[in-house]
């Protein structure tokens, strides 16, 4: 769902001390909605009230329309220590996306790739001729990903835009 403390210790664990490069494949953006978050009133249940889908397994430090600076923050910390992650790749917000999460501090930079969705497409959920997926070419020798979107429903098929991440 989303790297939550749980998550973020066992990922230290697994990539300590290697070189391999990482990416992270969740359903949330970094930047997740607080409504995923555990509630932070009375018994952190589910109801219609406080509007909280406790899908993270971190207690929300704020209301669910506010922003969690406190969770995206212990994030970014963890992205900081964890120089192999080299790009994160998320739903959730259904439409292709190439940009970069900076982080609450600004101090990060983090290739993010958001993914589009057959059934629920922000942009393609009206015009199935939107709809694209993202084709990832890793190469090895050059330490390169290039992620590239393809709108595979058009006739001729045509590719869109693309983006290549270096890591030396």
């Amino acid at each position: 769902m989303w790297p939550d403390a749980a998550a973020r210790r066992w990922l230290a664990d697994e990539l300590a001390g290697g070189e391999m490069p990482c990416l992270l494949f969740t359903h949330s953006e970094p930047d997740a909605e607080a409504k995923q978050f555990i509630n932070p009133y009375g018994d952190h249940s589910i109801n219609r009230t406080d509007g909280f889908e406790n899908l993270s397994g971190d207690t929300c430090s704020v209301g669910r329309k506010g922003v969690p600076v406190r969770e995206y923050r212990r994030l970014a910390d963890f992205l900081h220590t964890q120089p192999t992650i080299r790009a994160w790749f998320h739903g959730n917000t259904n439409y292709n996306e190439f940009y970069t999460w900076q982080g609450p501090d600004g101090d990060l930079d983090l290739p993010v790739f958001r993914v589009d969705s057959p059934m629920k497409g922000e942009v393609s959920g009206d015009d199935e001729t939107l709809l694209s997926f993202q084709v990832v070419c890793i190469d090895v020798g050059a330490r390169t990903m290039t992620v590239r979107e393809y709108f595979w429903n058009r006739t001729p098929a045509v590719w869109g835009d693309s983006a290549t991440v270096t890591w030396a």
